[in-house]
């Protein structure tokens, strides 16, 4: 992570130490909570601490191969710029923050008309299921920069080879951060194989080598024990697509008896 922020350093000096401290807010658990289980984060460019009423304005240098994967329209890579509360320590939409983004001159996402009703239902905190707020789900908790990132040429030899000028600008009091991510889009297939390769007990309808689909001397990834391999080198030649689908895996939590759940019920009284 690598920030380079060229706006409103003089305002930013009078915002609280704990604000500007992009790393520690991106490493938050809060901040990879409540995410998409289609975006897998690949890595992030920049990230730029957005002081209250300023127009904050920051680079972020992408490589030949992120821009080569941007501009094939086949590609499943994307990328998003995202905003983080740092009072709240939660994700906030654009609307919320009151914040537009430019990226090159170019208006990405601007403020729509003020009404003070709409702005009064958004920032009432209710709860709901899974933080899905009726009143905000239809807003921008990301912003596609996919398209301006594809516009860049791999032909330059200067500093300004692969650099997306970004600019945020702030209409409230909201301090946060903006941060940009590299994302690769799985497929709702890809979710329903990790899922059948976490959790399905008939494992020998699925118990193949990802490669060579050999069915004897398995032995499973260890990290996300979702797929098979029946040799390392089978493992390493996979690896180039199983990096966007690994994660660490889960053990589902153990569902109480019903002994224990009356147990518990009757001790509450």
């Amino acid at each position: 992570l690598s920030p380079v922020c060229l706006g409103s350093l003089r305002r930013a000096a009078s915002i609280n130490a704990e604000y500007m401290d992009v790393s520690t807010l991106v490493s938050n658990p809060n901040f990879l909570k409540f995410r998409s289980p289609f975006e897998k984060i690949i890595r992030r460019p920049a990230a730029c601490a957005i002081p209250p009423g300023s127009r904050s304005r920051f680079y972020a240098r992408l490589d030949d191969s992120t821009i080569i994967k941007l501009k094939d329209k086949r590609s499943k890579w994307k990328l998003y710029i995202r905003l983080f509360d740092s009072d709240k320590i939660s994700h906030i939409t654009f609307e919320q923050a009151r914040c537009s983004c430019f990226v090159n001159n170019k208006t990405v996402f601007s403020l729509p008309p003020e009404n003070d009703e709409v702005e009064e239902k958004a920032d009432k905190e209710l709860f709901y299921p899974y933080g899905l707020n009726p009143a905000t789900f239809k807003q921008h908790k990301s912003l596609d920069l996919t398209q301006y990132a594809a516009s860049l040429s791999l032909k330059k030899s200067n500093d300004k080879k692969g650099l997306l000028n970004v600019e945020v600008r702030s209409k409230s009091d909201w301090t946060g951060i903006a941060v940009i991510e590299v994302i690769f889009l799985r497929t709702s297939d890809d979710l329903f194989k990790r899922f059948l390769g976490y959790y399905y007990r008939n494992f020998s309808l699925i118990r193949k080598c990802q490669v060579c689909q050999r069915e004897e001397q398995l032995r499973r990834c260890s990290r996300c024990k979702s797929v098979w391999y029946c040799s390392a080198e089978h493992q390493t030649r996979a690896w180039s697509e199983h990096q966007f689908h690994c994660e660490e895996f889960v053990s589902p939590p153990e569902l109480k008896t019903v002994e224990e759940v009356c147990k518990s019920d009757e001790a509450s009284y």
